[in-house]
């Protein structure tokens, strides 16, 4: 029989022997936040001794924002604990459920999305939310809560990686300082928390990320946004591109009923970008124009492109484009990565001078230069691009790059640091 043993480091231990109800962490990247969690989950329901209804049985959640990234994350960690198991009454693959035997509360991974909905009408003995940043303040208040409020002795979990100051993780975090002891309690750790963090990885990712980001991912610091959306774009990724051996060529289309737009881009094989052509048309344009358009690019640059990248609104376009010449022409998915994140690779690929320019596009890159986020009503600069702005260009760059950083491990990789493998 195998044997799996739950072992914390010391700040984690901190955190799981906290006799708070409520739990509240703000982690690095790096720090163990998996292991933290499932320790939490596992002892809540293996050690549970409050009431028991088999009516309406009590269970223990393992939540993320979708269940995709729950599954991803934790479904396969359970199993390799509870298989073969005695303590194990039996597993539900396709309902990612693991029951335990006697009064003891089942295991369930669930993504609670926008609403809410997958986990209304549990009755929570326990609950663990991990990228709870991720997760809308008001299925916290709405869902989560009055289903751990109907548990006696049920207790929670939070925890994420900061991501700004507008989003659940930091609201919690306001919480947990201002509660009465015991109610709530807030821990904050960094990468270098963790003792099995190697410290010569530090150096090496405080150059692939922006400072920004190193403070945000790798310190657990709540940074502000800054108002321009690209903070790395400088002079010095505006040069004359030069055709390289090994070079694969893309157009990505921003393809609105309004102001369209097309960008001719190249992947190196060390994974450097190079956009040649970003061209927008600030009327209407016909279908038969866009297709039009992409063949002049295409005579121009010299070079067959690969691929063409079209969101995935306008399967129509897509379609058209294959039927008339341009077989591997593609969909893809506008909200993975979504728009902040797109912004956040680019950024990410202006610092470290692998986004590059063809001086022949000055225009595009004042434009990029040009675009801001939001304030709210405070005057507090916010996630949120202000409307009104010239993205039609940037968003069909940003379609290029998140569609060859999902399909390309080491340009990914490079991008993020190597601190996750999910967009």
């Amino acid at each position: 029989m195998k044997q799996v043993i739950l072992t914390l480091h010391e700040k984690q231990k901190e955190v799981y022997r906290s006799t708070a109800r409520n739990r509240v962490v703000c982690a690095a990247r790096r720090f163990g936040k998996t292991r933290l969690a499932l320790t939490v989950a596992i002892t809540a329901a293996v050690g549970w001794t409050g009431d028991y209804d088999p009516l309406s049985p009590p269970v223990v959640l393992i939540g993320a924002y979708t269940q995709k990234q729950a599954k991803a994350l934790y479904w396969k960690p359970l199993l390799s604990f509870f298989e073969g198991q005695p303590f194990t009454q039996s597993i539900n693959k396709s309902e990612l459920t693991i029951t335990l035997p006697g009064s003891r509360p089942s295991i369930v991974l669930r993504g609670t999305d926008a609403s809410g909905d997958s986990i209304r009408g549990l009755k929570l003995a326990g609950a663990v939310l991990d990228e709870v940043q991720q997760i809308p303040m008001q299925v916290i208040n709405e869902v989560l809560r009055p289903a751990l409020a109907d548990t006696v002795g049920s207790r929670s979990l939070f925890i994420g990686t900061p991501a700004g100051k507008q989003n659940t993780l930091y609201y919690l975090r306001e919480e947990a300082l201002r509660s009465e002891a015991g109610a709530a309690a807030y821990f904050k750790y960094t990468a270098l928390d963790n003792p099995f963090f190697p410290r010569d990885e530090l150096e090496r990712l405080r150059l692939l990320l922006t400072p920004r980001q190193f403070r945000q991912e790798l310190e657990a610091e709540f940074e502000d946004f800054a108002g321009a959306l690209f903070t790395e774009l400088t002079e010095a990724n505006v040069v004359t591109l030069e055709h390289e051996p090994g070079e694969l060529y893309y157009a990505a289309l921003d393809p609105g009923a309004v102001n369209p737009a097309i960008v001719v881009l190249s992947l190196t094989p060390d994974n450097r970008i190079k956009v040649w052509y970003a061209w927008w048309e600030g009327a209407t344009a016909t279908t038969a124009a866009l297709v039009k358009k992409v063949a002049e690019l295409e005579r121009s640059l010299g070079h067959e492109l690969k691929r063409i990248f079209i969101p995935d609104d306008r399967p129509d376009l897509t379609a058209t484009f294959r039927a008339s010449g341009y077989p591997r022409t593609v969909t893809v998915p506008r909200s993975s990565p979504g728009p902040a994140q797109r912004i956040s690779l680019m950024d990410t690929l202006y610092h470290q001078r692998r986004l590059l320019l063809d001086t022949s596009l000055r225009a595009f890159f004042e434009e990029q230069l040009s675009l801001h986020r939001d304030t709210n009503a405070l005057g507090v600069v916010t996630d949120v691009v202000s409307k009104g702005q010239p993205l039609h260009r940037t968003d069909a760059l940003g379609y290029g790059i998140g569609a060859l950083a999902k399909s390309r491990k080491s340009l990914l990789a490079l991008i993020q640091g190597g601190l996750s493998s999910e967009l």
